[in-house]
Parts: structure tokens; C-alpha cells; sequence
């Protein structure tokens, strides 16, 4: 079961400088944590996975920039924003959808009306 909780580790080599990112379980972290001596990397960051796929089937992490219709009363855009997790939640930042009836409703990752592409991650450059 804890080995489909999984996170992106952003890591910076201490030797090349070198950025990278990968992919671990919660089984990875602990081993970590366990680790005797100085590591030969520098933590920079760590994005939670979603549990859900983009319309290409990638993994969606927080963190990552998302590209998706968003429903107007004037008309649907094309927006980007950042995944972020907040109030044990994932969101597109900034987003939300107003539905027919006028009403604003939360626009959460998880909502299957929408399709969101990653199109980048705030680690990386991205198409944006």
C-alpha cells in the first residue's frame, strides 16, 4: 500500500551541480533517513504525486504546470497553472470553474470533467 504513495525528489549533485529529478516511494524515504554519512546530493525539493494522470497518461505531481480549458461565463480559455496541494487538496493555482448555473465552484486536479497536458514543472523550464 505505501509504495503507491509516491514523490519527485528535486536533487542537486554536489560534485556537478547538476539538477535532477526522480521519482520514490515512501519505502525510499525512510531508507534515507537511515543513511550513514553525507549524502552526495542536496535536497531541493519534493513534489507529492496526485494519484491521477494527464491526458497523455504522465503522472501529475505538485509542482508540475498543467495546461486546461477553463469554463467562463463569456467564453472557455486555455490557462496554465501550477499543481499545489492545499487543504488536502490538489489544485490548479488560481483555478476555478464557474458552472452553468453562475455558481463558482472549486476547481480541484481531480475534477474528470476537465483534461489537464503537463506542459512543465516549476523545477524545470517549461513550454509555457
Amino acid at each position: 500500500m505505501r509504495d503507491n504513495i509516491k514523490f519527485r525528489f528535486v536533487d542537486k549533485d554536489n560534485k556537478t551541480g547538476i539538477v535532477s529529478l526522480h521519482i520514490s516511494t515512501v519505502n525510499d524515504i525512510e531508507w534515507e533517513d537511515s543513511w550513514q554519512g553525507e549524502l552526495p546530493y542536496t535536497r531541493l525539493g519534493i513534489d507529492q504525486y496526485t494519484g491521477l494522470k494527464d491526458k497523455n497518461g504522465k503522472e501529475i505531481y505538485e509542482g508540475d504546470i498543467v495546461e486546461y480549458e477553463r469554463l467562463t461565463p463569456w467564453e472557455d480559455e486555455i490557462t496554465r497553472d501550477e499543481v499545489i496541494y492545499s487543504e488536502g487538496r490538489f489544485y490548479p493555482m488560481g483555478g476555478y470553474c464557474i458552472i452553468d448555473n453562475g455558481n463558482i465552484d472549486d476547481n480541484t486536479i481531480d475534477n474528470i470533467e476537465l483534461e489537464f497536458e503537463i506542459v512543465g514543472n516549476i523545477h524545470e523550464e517549461s513550454k509555457v
